[in-house]
């Protein structure tokens, strides 16, 4: 059965201060999704235990890229992949190493010596294209606790730094239910790497997000129609009494997370959009509306065409 999808406070899942190594975390009933569909298939996830996903990254399978793959938490949706249906918390930190700052991505006996080194518990398997375009691998950490959404990217920054800086970022290690394949390698492949990994140290440390920025309120600039006459009421000041800003983003498709929205169609699951008196102020860049000022129910009309 899957879980409800929740968004506890930042919490440790009830482990011993200290040293938090990545065996007390396994031995705790942390879960994420697996779907044995490919991406371009409808998903039918199941939630399993981090132990049983470790498992499976260690072993190569050979056919095509498209297939099995999991998501870094776990969901109350079988038949869907979305921020809305991921868990609000991971415990699992999982970069995509496809090239290097500049130049190839490095060797990964190299960087699998560096995190060893620095005592960070961590497994690497193989990408599909690993030996066709070079060194193609993915290193996932299992983190001392779980992290939030927000606290996704300072801690993926946080790795990549750890990792010598040698390993480009990308867009996908930001991404909140980003689909991560299981290993798999082409029938003509003779490469002999499949995993490394390192036990004996201690689980990646998650980074705090940095406090958010404050809206610039004064920045709406209240729209009045031309031509209007002595006494007659603004049609838009009458629309945006008449249909609230939260209406409108729900109409949108927008989620209400604590006491603010996240933006539908965003990538990190951070919610980012304000409200105040009336007004929406929003901090995602993929929202249209993310433009440096604060917007009213009218201008959502003028995006969307929709109010009921």
């Amino acid at each position: 059965m899957l879980k409800s999808r929740r968004r506890p406070t930042k919490q440790s899942n009830g482990l011993s201060t200290g040293i938090i190594t990545s065996e007390t975390i396994l031995s705790t009933s942390i879960e994420v999704a697996i779907s044995p569909n490919g991406v371009k298939d409808n998903p039918e996830f199941k939630n399993v235990s981090i132990n049983y996903l470790l498992d499976l990254c260690k072993t190569v399978k050979t056919g095509k890229k498209d297939g099995a793959y999991f998501i870094r938490s776990e969901t109350s949706d079988s038949n869907k992949r979305s921020n809305k249906t991921t868990a609000w918390t991971a415990h699992i930190l999982i970069l995509d190493v496809d090239s290097g700052n500049g130049k190839d991505a490095p060797d990964p006996k190299k960087i699998h010596k560096t995190l060893k080194d620095l005592g960070i518990n961590h497994l690497m398997y193989r990408s599909y294209s690993h030996g066709i375009k070079g060194n193609r691998y993915r290193i996932l950490f299992i983190t001392d606790r779980a992290y939030q959404r927000e606290e996704l990217k300072p801690t993926v920054e946080y790795a990549l730094k750890l990792c010598g800086g040698e390993i480009a970022n990308v867009s996908e290690n930001c991404t909140w239910s980003q689909p991560w394949y299981l290993p798999r390698k082409p029938e003509s492949d003779t490469s002999d790497f499949t995993y490394l990994e390192y036990t004996d140290g201690k689980a990646l440390t998650v980074v705090e997000a940095p406090e958010s920025p404050e809206p610039d309120w004064d920045s709406y600039t209240p729209k009045t129609p031309d031509n209007l006459s002595n006494g007659q009421i603004s049609p838009i000041k009458a629309f945006n009494e008449q249909y609230p800003i939260e209406h409108m983003l729900s109409l949108r498709g927008d989620t209400k997370v604590g006491n603010r929205w996240l933006f539908h169609d965003s990538d990190s699951g951070v919610a980012g959009i304000s409200i105040k008196d009336g007004k929406m102020f929003s901090f995602h860049g993929s929202d249209p509306l993310s433009n440096g000022n604060a917007h009213d129910s009218f201008d959502l009309f003028m995006l969307t065409g929709r109010c009921k």
